[in-house]
């Protein structure tokens, strides 16, 4: 037990007297000495030789509960907490009120939870003064909200150096509370995250750079927002390296730098980040930054899509669509898609209508398209817009067809410069589907088509140049409009 090989002889003999006397605070201190050594069942030991100290109880209950060196216990965890806090221990008072507040080891009550928040709060405890501004701030499970109340307990804790408060503080001010008009106050918003910095809060120094970087308030300063994003991400906040990283990949505010964003993102998806495990899965999609590597983002997508996340639901479905070898499996890329569908991911919804309207993997089906469609076009994807344009152009999911809807989708995309539905509106101002044949309209969507290089609307204008069709005839213009495959 005394890990000779690493005790200095001081040490040796506080530990033997320790156990000699079986001093409650000897043993305890002691404890807590193996315990942050992750000598888990020596310090279990050690808290056991004194069971009726309050510090050694509650020591015990923070063991059984966060399952260190032992299977987690709830209900052991609560008695512990509660011997503890019976002799006035104030961080075991706060830990019995989180059991009861959630439920944890006892039957929830959330009324006695908050009494309990009080009770340390009386006895100035910094946790309890922070739990009870909580309460109060959400006001939740019967609880009554009181805005003001909690501005004042959060700022009791803040002044006691309580770190999660400082940061509260400073979001509170950055925002304001709808009940109390005078909270919005930028300034004492940064004043606020300064002395969670000051602390090496991560979270502090992230939304004093997300301030400096979109003038919240305060002068607009780069160089300082820069400053505090690299000071989050060298602190291991996940976000603060997963927005430094796509500033890298997208040139915003920093010079293009896809090996620093790759080593970002890493970072944060080492640990947990699914965002981050995308971006980088990405990258190794397009050997950005990283050696391209089709097996590593698939592991990445895979990885994130198993927690749910539909971005990379997405990204591995379009894997699995895409026919190429090793990752020929469209029922897989349909299960995907249907998954981050469920979410309310607009791309997967437009590429699930797609589907359904080719036949990938899945029997056509005109409705269903639809209905992915109008989902996502709704929230603005214009894929969706100009394919559930065509749609309802052709009367396939509605007779007769719906020409007014149609045409506000088409119109929604093409003027937001989508291809394909300038390619539609083109169609069908030259057939006269929906509308009377205009063929100068149709030229005109038709050139804004083929100017984006597509082929088909080159292949209309080649022949309404040569016909005079909406346009002067002009042979020598017509053979001008070459497709991609001619000129390869």
């Amino acid at each position: 037990m005394d890990k000779p090989e690493t005790a200095d002889s001081g040490f040796l003999e506080f530990q033997k007297a320790a156990l000699l006397a079986r001093s409650p605070l000897e043993c305890t201190f002691l404890g807590e000495l193996f315990s942050l050594e992750k000598f888990h069942a020596d310090a279990m030991f050690l808290f056991n030789l004194v069971p009726e100290f309050s510090m050694a109880q509650w020591r015990l209950g923070l063991m059984y509960r966060d399952a260190e060196g032992v299977e987690q216990d709830l209900v052991k965890a609560f008695s512990f907490f509660e011997k503890a806090a019976n002799q006035g221990d104030p961080r075991a008072i706060c830990d019995l009120g989180m059991c009861y507040r959630h439920g944890r080891g006892v039957e929830k009550d959330v009324k006695k939870g908050v009494a309990l928040f009080r009770q340390g709060t009386d006895l100035g405890h910094v946790t309890s003064i922070y739990d009870l501004a909580i309460e109060f701030l959400y006001g939740e499970d019967g609880v009554e909200k009181d805005e003001a109340q909690a501005i004042t307990l959060f700022t009791q804790a803040a002044d006691l150096g309580h770190l999660k408060s400082l940061c509260r503080l400073g979001l509170i001010y950055r925002t304001g509370l709808a009940s109390v008009p005078e909270s919005r106050d930028p300034l004492k918003a940064v004043e606020y995250f300064l002395k969670g910095v000051e602390k090496d809060d991560p979270k502090s120094a992230l939304y004093l750079a997300e301030m400096y970087l979109n003038g919240e308030g305060i002068e607009r300063n780069v160089d300082q927002a820069l400053h505090f994003f690299e000071m989050a991400a060298n602190l291991g906040l996940a976000e603060a390296q997963r927005i430094l990283g796509i500033m890298y990949v997208q040139g915003k505010e920093v010079p293009i730098d896809y090996e620093k964003a790759a080593k970002l993102f890493q970072s944060a998806a080492d640990q947990g980040d699914n965002y981050s495990r995308y971006y980088l899965g990405v990258m190794y999609e397009n050997g950005e930054g990283v050696e391209k590597d089709e097996l590593k983002a698939a592991d990445l997508f895979q990885r994130g899509a198993n927690e749910g996340h539909s971005f990379s639901q997405y990204s591995l479905a379009l894997k699995y669509l895409s026919g190429r070898p090793g990752f020929d499996d469209p029922a897989k890329g349909v299960f995907l898609l249907e998954q981050a569908a469920n979410q309310g991911y607009a791309p997967a919804l437009a590429e699930l209508g797609a589907v359904y309207l080719q036949s990938k993997g899945v029997p056509r089906d005109a409705q269903k398209a639809a209905a992915c469609f109008v989902r996502a076009a709704e929230m603005g994807n214009l894929a969706a817009q100009a394919n559930l344009g065509y749609l309802l152009l052709n009367g396939e999911i509605r007779a007769p067809a719906d020409i007014k809807r149609a045409f506000h989708f088409l119109h929604l995309a093409a003027d937001q410069g989508f291809v394909l539905a300038r390619l539609n509106l083109g169609v069908a101002f030259y057939h006269g589907i929906g509308v009377e044949k205009d063929f100068r309209k149709a030229a005109e969507f038709l050139h804004l088509a083929a100017l984006q290089n597509d082929d088909r609307a080159k292949t209309a204008l080649k022949m309404m140049y040569s016909h005079g069709q909406g346009v002067a005839e002009d042979l020598a213009k017509a053979a001008t409009f070459v497709s991609s495959a001619s000129q390869s």
